[in-house]
């Protein structure tokens, strides 16, 4: 990434040296941020940050299914009472969403500054709301109820699990369109929603 091409500075992305589970998901959430944040700036090459910033996004929700995080860390829960262990987490309707506007986003053309920004801060609500509630919740319960061993572990699953997907390039436009896909009834119930 040319720093030159914008005002703010990308962090590195993360070493897929296994950290463990929150300290990665920590670190994804400000990346994140960060490619978000450097996306707004008009002065920044925004095609080529969306391009990235889509590889390592959705290689970092993917990541969180395809490991079982959720269901890992629900399992090792003690102080998350029995009912609400059962629960299935939000997370994967919010990755929906969230790809769901990444893919509108993919698809505006970058020199029509107004619809790409209305598309860009269509993404941005679901991915800050989705960091915040993983952050107050989900971390909250690793931190207090897994062992270091059962975090590391867990970390580098994920880490695995996301270079891979990163190396396979997940977030290409035509990838992103077949995980929509595989989620279509999801993706109904999402605009039923919305549309009343």
């Amino acid at each position: 990434m040319d720093t030159a091409t914008t005002n703010v500075v990308i962090p590195p992305m993360p070493s897929m040296d296994a950290k463990e589970i929150v300290e990665q998901i920590l670190s994804d959430h400000v990346i994140i941020e960060t490619y978000l944040r450097a996306m707004r700036d008009r002065t920044s090459n925004r095609a080529d940050l969306l391009a990235t910033f889509s590889n390592f996004f959705v290689a970092h929700s993917s990541a969180e299914e395809e490991g079982n995080v959720y269901a890992r860390i629900r399992e090792a829960a003690k102080s998350v009472g029995e009912d609400k262990k059962e629960q299935k987490p939000d997370a994967e309707v919010q990755h929906t969403k969230a790809l769901l506007h990444l893919l509108a986003l993919q698809e505006c053309d970058v020199s029509n500054v107004t619809t790409w920004e209305t598309a860009l801060e269509s993404l941005i609500i679901p991915i800050v709301i989705h960091s915040g509630e993983e952050e107050m919740t989900l971390l909250n319960v690793a931190r207090i109820d897994m062992t270091e061993q059962q975090r590391a572990d867990l970390g580098a699953v994920f880490a695995q699990t996301k270079a891979k997907l990163m190396a396979e390039n997940c977030g290409s436009i035509d990838n992103v369109k077949r995980l929509v896909k595989e989620r279509a009834t999801m993706v109904q119930q999402l605009k039923q929603a919305v549309l009343g």
